[in-house]
């Protein structure tokens, strides 16, 4: 199975005796994890065990709640939705979805309203809590995600960690950044985050910005690449653009390179760090750190989205 926590989808296994679990590990041959799980996978077993667990679903009768059988309350689901469709059509009805199913599982509740019951009303809080992200990935990538991948892991020197604590909220990702620290005398780890976390404690760089000026910092660093000429032309011309607007910020009009200098002269290092509360020579050393890696990899959660 997979692990249902943080959502890095860590392959375990479960060992049952007597219709009871006795025994997790981490699945070996899983490519996210490896074998290994964090406290919170290793300890899954108590969770499912635990007295304060319901076993069973409850139906609300005369305002208490009442324990049922499971083919009780399935049936009564079923029935209340198929007469509210009758009576009321296909978009009285909605599936709201959680960030820990599978994909299978996404695709069966989305087989079930799309195209069974007929309603696009099928919503997740893995897209509201993405919403701005996936607005600037589609629109800086095409798709709704950036185009990583854990296995990219194996093969950076620099990782830039901003809005994250791998170290705490992502274990297992994190100790395979720590595993290739271990094995790549060119590792450098650059982490930028307000607070002093665990995953700060192993960086090779801590960037403590103000909370709020995330962006005037990455802007600064950019500043620093274009300013001291470590840009890779050819990429830039082959694969990028610049552009003001576009989406729900009016018509889109794209920029030169030198249209984005002139915009990132508002983003001085040493006028900057009163804002940031980072130092100019830390800005600088970060990017000077990310250029020059020969693979670098960025990482972010949350904080940043």
């Amino acid at each position: 199975g997979i692990c249902r926590y943080c959502g890095a989808g860590c392959g375990m296994e479960v060992g049952l005796k007597n219709g009871r679990v006795v025994a997790i590990r981490g699945n070996k041959d899983y490519p996210v994890n490896k074998g290994i799980l964090c406290l919170k996978g290793a300890t899954l077993m108590y969770v499912v065990h635990s007295e304060e667990r319901a076993f069973s679903p409850y139906v609300r009768e005369s305002g208490q709640f009442g324990e049922t059988s499971w083919d009780t309350a399935l049936n009564l689901v079923a029935s209340k939705i198929k007469q509210t469709v009758i009576d009321h059509g296909p978009d009285s009805v909605a599936l709201y979805v959680g960030a820990q199913l599978f994909t299978e599982e996404m695709y069966l509740g989305n087989k079930l309203f799309k195209g069974l019951i007929g309603t696009n009303n099928v919503e997740a809080n893995a897209r509201l809590c993405m919403s701005s992200a996936v607005t600037g990935f589609i629109t800086t990538f095409g798709l709704d995600e950036p185009p990583g991948s854990y296995s990219d892991i194996e093969k950076s020197d620099c990782f830039f960690l901003i809005g994250s604590n791998l170290a705490e909220q992502h274990p297992v990702i994190f100790g395979r950044i720590l595993k290739r620290r271990a094995v790549n005398k060119d590792f450098k780890m650059i982490v930028a985050d307000p607070r002093f976390t665990p995953t700060s404690a192993h960086a090779d760089l801590w960037l403590p910005f103000y909370p709020g000026t995330d962006l005037a910092l990455l802007n600064s660093m950019a500043y620093v690449i274009v300013k001291e000429n470590m840009l890779d032309l050819d990429f830039v011309n082959r694969h990028t653009k610049f552009v003001e607007g576009g989406g729900p910020w009016g018509e889109e009009k794209e920029l030169s390179l030198e249209e984005f200098r002139e915009f990132l002269e508002d983003y001085k290092p040493h006028d900057v760090e009163k804002l940031t509360g980072v130092g100019k020579e830390k800005i600088i050393m970060a990017a000077r750190i990310f250029v020059e890696s020969k693979a670098a990899m960025s990482l972010w959660t949350m904080g940043l989205n």
